[in-house]
């Protein structure tokens, strides 16, 4: 089961594994969110894959930065 809660856009090709959350955020093309893993308030860029918590949080292929 995925669960989404409010505002979140998701890209094309995204593939959003069991058990996960995504919340407050944008995901990019081609966005790849594993098992048990949450994206809160985070903007993750194409072709990224999230495993664990992505919390306040901008990341992309050049690196991941803070937003809180």
């Amino acid at each position: 089961r995925v669960a989404f809660r409010p505002f979140v856009s998701v890209g094309p090709r995204c593939v959003l594994e069991r058990d996960c959350l995504v919340e407050s955020s944008i995901l990019w093309d081609e966005v790849c969110v594993k098992s048990r893993a949450s994206v809160r308030n985070s903007i993750v860029g194409a072709n990224m894959t999230v495993e664990g918590d992505c919390i306040d949080r901008i990341v992309t292929r050049n690196g991941e930065v803070s937003i809180d």
